[in-house]
């Protein structure tokens, strides 16, 4: 997978204003956001509206709800997953990019757009293999994914032992 950079309009000079790209593609994207989706409603997690969203509606198990094309494009949101537990709707971001300077840009754009939005965005770091084992059920995948979903959403840690 390639990796490279060029500035942003905003200031050829700052280097958190450069924009980082990779050989992911959008379809790509897309695949591993679909997988992604998939996953969570294998393990038990309902998918919901956006409307059962702003409704304010109380659930008592953690669902999802996929993001709009807004909340997609500007605003960093794949998914909102809600904690019952709080009540609170959490945004996440999946990436499936393994270089870490890739990973860094994407935390800087979150943080700023966190400070803008006034919610924190959960980054879920899931390579886009995994995700796809995982959505034809490999149990070890899905394993990996329930990890990572519920350690950064939930602050919650899991242990497979048997």
């Amino acid at each position: 997978m390639g990796f490279d950079s060029y500035p942003n309009n905003i200031s050829k000079s700052d280097d958190n204003h450069r924009t980082l790209w990779s050989s992911e593609s959008y379809d790509t994207a897309k695949k591993a956001e679909n997988d992604l989706f998939k996953t969570m409603k294998y393990i038990g997690l309902r998918e919901v509206t956006e409307d059962d969203q702003k409704s304010g509606q109380v659930f008592k198990e953690p669902v999802f709800r996929v993001s709009n094309k807004k909340e997609d494009e500007e605003e960093a949101t794949d998914c909102f997953v809600y904690d019952p537990r709080n009540g609170r709707w959490n945004r996440v971001d999946l990436t499936t990019a393994t270089n870490p300077e890739i990973i860094r840009k994407k935390e800087i754009r979150h943080k700023k757009l966190e400070s803008e939005l006034g919610e924190e965005i959960k980054l879920l770091k899931i390579p886009g293999g995994v995700l796809d084992r995982a959505s034809r059920h490999c149990e070890r995948d899905v394993n990996e994914v329930c990890n990572e979903l519920f350690g950064v959403v939930f602050d919650l840690e899991i242990t497979n032992e048997k």
